[in-house]
């Protein structure tokens, strides 16, 4: 600005604005500097009237580039700020006295009601007037912000605020919705916010009352934020308060001035938050506007609150006490507190240590009015654990000790107020972690049952008038309700991760339940009615509600500590009226068996425990529901605060597949409980579900199946107002809409569920497709069944269309889901609907691949309908015609038969075409639907007529079972029906006869006509005609005689009595006619009988030579089949031959034949026949299969015919078991059939002949071709039968039936040369065979031949040496068979011949004992040997036991097998003959033997030697319990025992702990020294603890070596010895203890020494082991801490909590670390360490235990901070050693991760590892 071109620039600026009366004029060209400096001052001179000549676009030319210029040149204007001042200053002038003259003349309008509007002109120029006080506003806030530090505006200030006097008073009432903040508000802001401008604001009241009234409901945000900076500013005197600001009373200018306004001020802010408490209130969305909106989501309430804590301590700060500023920090703290929140967002700190500050001065009657809500801070927010800031509680807590502490004369109050800062308090050595040493007892002091101090009753005793008194409080306001922030604190910490402190809380809250129902039942106070006592409305209205809303939490481990709160509350409330306190849930609690104990296995770390406390009550109230009980189980508010949450909790925490039976369990328990629910709480329920549906899209599956469950549940009535009368004047307009239920189903709940119907999915193509809800549908059918009939069939027609819809879905998957869901429609409808369904399948599938969907959605439909579909009981033929289901048949078979041979056929089987089939179309599903349909059906053929079909028209046939008969044997009786047609037709008569066969209504009487008269006339070719009596001719023939069964009025009868009784009973009705072609038929009964001899000559003719026929093919190997044969192999006729052999066979299997009925006989004898013809000549290999089956079912019966039958049918089995060839091929039906018919025949009763017929050894050709009376076959066919038997026995497969038949041949007792010789193959079977079952009926079998036939003594001798070596095979299974055949053999055989073969058996086995590796054969043989001493006589023991003793005297090097096997001897003859062992000196002979060997293993090094150990201890165990008192009184072998518990071999241990823990558990800890006693405990010192020292060696293993057997004795007898530890500390150790400890003993042998408590030792060498990690080695040490609980009192347990609790905290802590968050928390890890350490507080108690748990907690944190301490120092003193150490740690990682990333991709499947880069 040296050269003046500043000046200059200035000078053009301010040009316009220098006076007319200046002298412009210059010398020169050039102004000059000091010319122009004179010009610029000059333009300061100029008044508001010379303005007036200045146009107004010069003015905000003026203005704007003012704008820029202090922008770019900054503080290069600095010289000329007061000529722009006043230039500025004139400005606002002139707008200020033209803004008082447009006021003024409207001012004269309104008063001369002239309604004469406003000029243009006149409008026009006040807007521009108004622009330029803005922008002249806008100057001045820029021209302070920029140079308030650098310039002295303190002259302008007088005149600043008179020139925007107007401005200033109008600023209320301008930022009415203003979006932004005016020009004016901006230029007090920018003065506001500098510390040197604020005296500005000192000059003008009017200034500051204008922006405090600016603080309104109508403000908007910008605005607001603008008002809340100034009311800063003035409170930190704009950012920079310091002492040199301050005045002599400590206050800033802009403090002064807050001061001096603040009731107005506060006045402004109460408007503001109650008008936008009352818009958050607001339900009517419509009314709210964009400012609702946006004081809904102000981001400055942080400020906004902020500087209503700065007020509230600048008004404490003041310290006048006047009533006028204590009324204003009431009304402030009043505003204040409902702003307090569950939050611990800094802006909630200072607000509430605003409150805190503010306490202390209010009035007594104000401070109580804010405890309660105080209070509430301290506890949970709904579902959550609240306030967590440990630094915001603690405020919290001094606001209301403050409020305790306030009534000096109280000392109680100030005990609660020290109690509640203690509870909350901080530790101020550890960050962020509780004070223990102050909570602890103060927790532990609530938790006393007493008038101890601290207690609950301790603390409540304040006197109740005083406080009343003193704080102006009600009557009702108590003592107890002082105890509210204790209360709410307790809860609070429930959420607590510590166990410690979540368990003492319990505990406190536990004991104020119990102190409140002692004083309720007490009445206290007065009251007559228990449930007006101060302490029951303590727990109703504050206890209770955070229990309802604890329950609700997600967190489960505090969610269990409310479960159990509420068993304790119904426990101690269960007399009180309210149902509130939820006493009717106290049947739910079981005291006496806490298995069954709701609330405990709710809360039970296993999900099966939790499943089955939610199905018992599911079970309860599902009982009390069908008893029609008036009176409901539980209150509305226990089902739906209670039960209902614990009962949805898993379906929203579901996790894992391993939790999915719970989940199940939990919907189903909702459904079980909403049948209870009222409307109200109902309708909530479901809306909730609905809502959360969209919330929680990993749980939509079970989220869906709850909706269903509910809707399941629905039990109101509906009304829906459709029967409304319109004329009635009563009727108001809802009745006409229904009730109130109708509507909100109609209008919420019913668009809702239905929006749910289907579901758009995107599938891997990106393509959107619709997925139909099946559990939705289903759940809005059963909802409409609710309805009344015509709106339930109205709506379930449009259902039935949406799902037959679903079933066009090209999607296989959404098909399978239409079909099962129309499927469970159908089954839930009545069966009246099923036409319907069928209908609209019909229409809506009928083309393409459609009609395959269709026969399987059929088929689904039958499946289901199967499953659930009861037969009525019928006794006419019009209630059989009118069954529903029966009437589908013809509809059902229409639509088979469409796809079976209709247009889905043809698709099916197309060739040469490329086709695409869908799933449907695979397998046979409309021949299933056959087979389920014959199943259903009732099937009573004989109650058809032809009356009856012609009575019910539109029915075609005269039974639902001739209906699925006649249509296919229609297509039968087509001449020209092809081979594919008949393939079809002969699968679905199988299936239709299975399915009969399997029907329920089908009985004998039935079955048996109706099959008969199906097959017999097409076996023989023609329906066969009543032989008469005078026919000698044709009786002499060898035809059979079969007499016609007719199927009407189950009539089974022949002759006269048959004809007569066709007059008189209707028609029978056949299933069929057939007509056999009769070509070839003789026209008399003479030429029939001469054409049949003339066959039969012919039959007999001998053609040999050239003339000799060719025999080809099957029938090669027998006789020329008769002409009879031509008609029953016909193709047609085969196939209703099959269909009824079928049908027979699978009634007979079913159906029990009652062979005492002699009807059923009767009805079942003409079959015989029948049945022979079929397996004489038919060449169906099926056929002639069924009919062997057929004949094993009826030759059960004694039925007359069967040795007439047997004479054809014997030889004829023996032909087909010779062309099958029988004797190297058993797996064929046909050879099974034979053998299973032929077991019959021989074992028939026709047969059972009591002496055996001397044809049978008869070596004559006569003899050997006649049949004898004992058997159905001659000897040849015996001799044949027998040699095909030599190759039968030997296969593996279906060896029943061959080995039956043998049994059954000698049960005969048949002797020949064949049979013995079978019979030595049956020897070997018994041994060799590779199947057990073999093995086992050829031991049955041969023995049976060894005591029942006759044999010599070479014979004899050979069998026996043969058994004998048998137990020597090479493979273990025949060995076992072979000694079990022993065993069998010395069982059974007479007394005498067993003693004449006692060596001979004896010295085999115990080889085989000694030799034997297997442990099944070796225990075989043990058991074999036995069996044997226990037969023989007492001399043949003592030979036997002298062999024994000698083998376990001898010496050398091959004696250990000797002493070996002498030991297990021992073992044997002890168990066997304990008679023979007492007898003399054998006992001690043998206890002296025993005790040899034992002190011989002593002391031990390794395991060498230990077989022989093994069985001569376990010869000790048996002898200890034939003779305990022989033992007992043996000490060496006690003291031997106690050293080998410590033996390495793990059976060693076993052993020797099973016998000591036996023998302890015979006494009681409390006799053991009793006077008289022979314990070797007793008698001995120091056994106690040498048994204890080795069982935990026992349990200090590694996991590999673990044996849960070994582990549960040690833990059995460590509990015994603790007990007699504890009662006998003399006898636990001796003198060289100390001697032997200072050799090899650790911490526990020291510490032993030291206190001289063993108990000590015990549970400190327990407690180290259980240290490292190792699953099974903790657990067992769990475990033994949980048995010592259950048997020992809690004075014993106490002393050693801290030693038992701290390995159980180690492996819960680990647990935790090393496990995901949603690793099953029923994991057995982690589960049976939380059991334990629930069972030490149950047992000594919470207080005790939790003291313990604290200082282990320490002691924990103690050893972690040492640690890190040392870490820290070593990297300090030795780098190298911790960088090493922190390499190590970086490798361990690196593997580790390594071995996850494996174990992932293993478990995806991968086989090859990664390639390395």
């Amino acid at each position: 600005n040296e050269a003046g071109e500043l000046n200059y620039f200035i000078y053009m600026m301010v040009r316009a604005f220098i006076p007319c009366h200046m002298d412009m004029k210059v010398d020169g060209v050039q102004i000059g500097k000091a010319s122009l400096v004179r010009l610029i001052e000059a333009s300061e001179e100029i008044t508001s009237g010379e303005l007036a000549s200045i146009s107004i676009k010069r003015q905000e030319g003026f203005l704007n580039l003012l704008s820029d210029v202090i922008t770019q040149i900054g503080f290069g204007v600095k010289p000329f700020v007061s000529t722009f001042m006043n230039l500025l200053l004139t400005l606002c002038e002139q707008t200020e006295q033209a803004l008082i003259t447009s006021r003024k003349n409207q001012a004269l309008r309104d008063e001369s009601n002239d309604n004469e509007t406003i000029s243009t002109e006149e409008h026009d120029a006040n807007s521009r007037m108004g622009r330029v006080r803005s922008l002249s506003f806008l100057r001045l806030s820029d021209i302070f912000t920029k140079f308030a530090s650098a310039v002295d505006f303190s002259e302008h200030g007088n005149r600043l605020w008179k020139s925007m006097s107007s401005s200033v008073i109008a600023l209320p009432n301008t930022v009415i919705n203003a979006e932004n903040p005016p020009s004016v508000l901006q230029l007090i802001e920018s003065i506001a916010l500098h510390h040197k401008l604020i005296p500005l604001l000192y000059q003008s009241d009017d200034c500051i009352v204008a922006v405090f009234k600016c603080i309104a409901g109508t403000t908007r945000m910008k605005v607001m934020n603008s008002v809340l900076r100034i009311i800063e500013g003035l409170l930190t005197d704009g950012g920079t308060v310091d002492n040199t600001n301050l005045g002599n009373d400590g206050k800033s200018v802009g403090q002064v001035l807050i001061l001096k306004h603040i009731h107005l001020l506060i006045a402004q802010f109460t408007n503001r938050l109650i008008r936008e408490a009352q818009i958050a209130n607001s339900e009517e969305d419509t009314s709210r506007s964009f400012a609702v909106k946006a004081i809904k989501h102000n981001p400055t309430e942080g400020l906004q609150l902020n500087i209503l804590c700065q007020v509230s301590e600048l008004l404490v700060s003041a310290g006048r006490a006047n009533d006028e500023h204590i009324s204003t920090m009431e009304d402030l703290c009043s505003l204040l507190v409902p702003l307090l929140k569950f939050d611990s967002h800094p802006n909630q700190i200072y607000l509430v240590r605003t409150v805190k500050s503010l306490i202390p001065n209010l009035s007594n009657e104000a401070m109580m009015s804010h405890f309660h809500s105080l209070s509430k801070l301290l506890g949970p927010n709904k579902n959550h654990a609240g306030i967590t800031s440990h630094e915001h509680r603690q405020i919290i807590s001094s606001a209301i000790s403050a409020i305790c502490s306030h009534d000096s004369g109280c000392q109680k109050m100030k005990v609660v107020a020290k109690a509640i800062e203690d509870i909350n308090s901080v530790s101020t050595s550890y960050v962020d972690e509780h004070d223990f040493e102050r909570i602890l007892p103060v927790l532990n002091g609530l938790g006393a049952n007493t008038q101890t101090k601290g207690s609950w009753l301790d603390l409540s005793m304040v006197d109740g008038e005083k406080l009343q008194r003193t704080f102006k409080l009600s009557k009702t306001y108590t003592g107890s309700r002082i105890l509210l922030p204790l209360i709410y604190t307790c809860f609070h910490l429930l959420y607590d991760s510590d166990g410690v402190i979540s368990r003492a809380s319990s505990k406190a809250l536990r004991s104020l339940l119990e102190i409140s129902s002692e004083l309720a039942t007490q009445k206290n106070d007065g009251t007559k009615d228990p449930n007006q006592n101060s302490w029951v409305k303590l727990i109703e209205t504050t206890f209770v509600p955070c229990l309802k809303n604890g329950i609700m939490t997600k967190e489960i481990g505090p969610r269990r500590s409310f479960v159990v709160l509420i068993s304790h509350v119904a426990r101690h409330f269960d007399g009180c009226n309210s149902v509130h306190l939820y006493g009717d849930l106290r049947c739910l609690i079981r005291d006496d068996e806490p298995d069954l104990d709701f609330f405990l296995n709710i809360t039970h770390v296993q999900l099966h425990r939790r499943a089955r406390a939610l199905k018992r009550l599911r079970t309860l109230l599902s009982t009390h529901h069908d008893s029609n009980d008036d009176q409901t189980l539980f209150s509305d508010q226990s089902f739906a605060n209670i039960l209902l949450p614990l009962a949805m909790h898993p379906v929203y925490e579901y996790k894992t597949k391993a939790e999915e039976a719970y989940v199940i369990e939990a919907i189903a328990s909702v459904g079980e409980i909403a049948k209870h629910l009222p409307w109200s709480k109902y309708n909530n329920m479901l809306q909730s579900v609905l809502n959360n549906l969209v919330r929680y899209p990993d749980q939509e599956r079970f989220l869906i199946a709850m909706i269903c469950s509910i809707i399941d549940a629905f039990h109101f009535s509906v009304d829906t107002g459709e029967g409304t009368n319109v004329n009635d004047e009563t009727q108001t307009q809802n009745s006409s809409q229904g009730n109130g239920v109708w509507r909100s189903l109609k209008n919420r709940i019913m668009p809702k569920v239905e929006s749910f119907l289907i579901k758009e999915k995107i599938d891997k193509r990106g393509s959107k497709n619709k997925s139909l809800r099946s559990s939705v549908a289903l759940a809005l059918m059963k909802l409409f069944q609710k309805f009344p009939t015509e709106t339930f069939e109205s709506k379930l027609q449009k259902l039935i269309t949406i799902v037959c819809n679903a079933l066009k879905n090209k999607d296989s998957n959404e098909r399978d889901i239409a079909r099962d869901t129309l499927s469970k429609m159908v089954v839930s409808l009545d069966m009246k609907y099923l036409p319907l369904v069928l209908s609209e399948m019909a229409v809506s599938l009928c083309e393409g691949y459609k009609l395959h969907v269709r026969s399987a959605t059929l088929h689904t439909i039958l499946v289901a309908i199967s499953k659930v579909y009861q037969q009525p009981s019928v006794d006419s033929t019009d209630e059989i015609l009118s069954l529903p289901f029966d009437r589908c048949v013809p509809a059902m078979l229409d639509l088979i038969h469409q796809d079976i041979f209709g247009k889905a056929s043809e698709i099916k089987e197309a060739q040469n075409v490329e086709k695409r089939l869908i799933k449907e179309a695979m397998g046979r599903k409309s021949q299933d639907s056959l087979e389920i349909i014959s199943k259903t059906i009732h099937f009573k053929p004989s109650l058809a007529t032809e009356q009856a079909k012609e009575r019910f028209q539109g029915f075609t046939h005269a039974s639902a079972a001739h209906a699925l008969v006649t249509p296919f044997l229609d297509r039968l009786r087509d001449p020209d029906v092809s081979s594919s047609t008949m393939r079809k037709v002969r699968e679905c008569l199988n299936r239709v006869a299975v399915g009969f066969s399997n029907n329920p209504s089908a009985k004998y009487d039935e079955v048996l006509p109706f099959v008969f008269a199906t097959v017999a006339p097409f076996v023989h070719g023609q329906l066969v005609k009543a032989i008469s009596n005078n026919d000698a001719d044709l009786e002499t023939s060898d035809d059979e005689e079969e007499a016609l069964i007719e199927v009407s009025k189950s009539t089974l009868s022949g002759g006269s009595s048959t004809r007569n009784a066709k007059k008189d009973s209707p028609k029978a009705v056949a299933v069929a006619t057939w007509t056999p072609s009769n070509l070839g038929d003789a026209k008399s009964q003479k030429s029939a009988l001469q054409m049949k001899k003339k066959q039969k000559k012919a039959l007999h003719r001998v053609t040999d030579g050239v003339a000799a026929p060719k025999l080809t093919g099957s029938s090669r190997h027998s006789p020329l089949k008769s002409s009879k044969a031509k008609s029953l192999n016909n193709p047609a006729n085969a196939c209703a031959v099959m269909f009824g052999l079928n049908l027979l066979n699978s009634s007979l299997k079913r159906l029990k034949l009652d062979v005492s009925d002699d009807k059923l006989c009767a009805m079942a004898d003409p079959y015989l026949p029948l049945l022979t013809h079929c397996v004489r000549f038919s060449n169906d290999n099926q056929a002639v299969i069924l009919s062997l089956r057929c004949l094993g079912v009826l030759l059960r019966a004694d039925l007359p015919s069967v040795p007439e039958s047997a004479r054809d049918l014997g030889p004829s089995i023996l032909e087909h078991l010779t062309a099958s060839g029988a004797g190297s091929n058993t797996q064929s039906d046909i050879v099974q059939g034979c053998f299973k018919t032929l077991t019959l025949l021989i074992s028939h009763q026709k047969f059972s002949s009591p002496a055996i017929q001397n044809a049978m050894v008869a070596s004559d050709d006569d003899a050997k071709n006649t049949i004898s009376g004992a058997l159905p076959l001659n000897g040849n066919q015996m001799q044949a039968l027998l040699s095909l038997l030599h190759s039968a026995v030997r296969e593996y497969d279906h060896h029943n039936s061959t080995f039956g038949l043998v049994k059954a041949i000698l049960s005969k007792r048949y002797v020949s040369p064949e049979l013995y010789d079978l019979m030595d193959i049956i020897l070997k079977l018994s041994v060799q065979s590779q199947k057990s079952a073999i093995r086992l009926q050829s031991s049955q079998i041969f023995l049976q031949h060894l005591m029942e036939y006759p044999m010599g003594k070479q014979r004899m001798d050979s069998n026996l040496h043969q058994i004998v070596l048998n137990i020597k095979y090479e493979y273990e299974e025949g060995r076992l068979s072979a000694i079990g055949l022993l065993s069998s053999v010395i069982q059974k055989f007479p007394l005498p011949v067993l003693e004449g073969h006692s060596q001979f058996f004896y010295l085999p086995l115990v080889l085989q004992l000694v030799n034997e590796d297997s442990k099944g054969c070796k225990e075989a043989v043990a058991d074999c040997i036995s069996l044997l001493l226990q037969r023989l006589s007492t001399e043949s023991v003592q030979a036997l036991f002298g062999y024994t003793k000698r083998w376990s005297q001898s010496s050398g090097s091959d004696s250990i097998p000797m002493q070996r096997a002498s030991a297990q001897l021992f073992g044997i003859f002890v168990d066997s003959r304990p008679d023979y062992i007492k007898r003399g000196t054998n006992a001690s002979d043998l206890i002296s033997i025993v005790l040899d060997v034992m002190k011989d293993s002593i002391p031990f090094e390794n395991e060498s030697g230990w077989e022989l150990l093994y069985h001569n201890l376990v010869c000790t165990e048996k002898l200890n319990k034939q003779m305990p008192s022989l033992i007992a009184a043996n000490y060496d072998i006690w003291g031997a025992l106690v050293e080998l518990l410590a033996y390495p071999h793990p059976w060693i241990m076993k052993v020797s702990s099973r016998i000591i823990s036996g023998y302890l558990s015979t006494m009681e800890p409390k006799k053991m020294l009793r006077a008289g006693s022979e314990s070797f405990l007793a008698k001995n010192s120091g056994y106690l603890y040498k048994i204890a020292s080795n069982l935990c060696r026992q349990l200090d293993v590694e996991d590999v070596h673990f044996v849960e057997s070994t582990s549960k004795l040690a833990i059995k007898t460590i509990t015994w010895i603790f007990r007699a530890m504890k009662q006998h500390q003399n006898v636990c150790y001796d003198d060289k203890l100390a001697k032997s400890n200072g050799e090899d003993g650790g911490e526990e042998d020291k510490q032993l020494e030291q206190s001289k408590d063993p108990c000590l030792w015990v549970m400190t060498r327990l407690s180290n082991i259980a240290r490292p990690k190792g699953n099974h080695r903790r657990g067992s040490v769990f475990k033994c801490f949980a048995a010592l609980c259950t048997s020992s009192t809690p004075e014993h347990l106490i002393p050693y909590l801290e030693l038992m609790i701290d390995p159980i905290d180690r492996a819960i802590r680990e647990a935790n670390n090393l496990r995901p968050e949603d690793q099953p928390e029923n994991d057995p890890v982690i589960a049976l360490p939380k059991d334990v350490l629930q069972i030490l507080e149950d047992v000594c108690g919470t207080e005790q235990f939790l003291q313990a748990y604290a200082n282990v907690n320490r002691k924990v944190r103690e050893k972690r901070d040492k640690r890190k301490q040392d870490l820290a120092s070593e990297a300090v003193h030795d780098p190298s050693a911790a960088a090493k150490r922190k390499i190590k740690t970086q490798l361990g990682k690196k593997e580790r991760r390594k071995r996850k990333v494996e174990e992932r991709r293993a478990m995806r499947g991968a086989s090859k590892k990664r390639r390395s880069s």
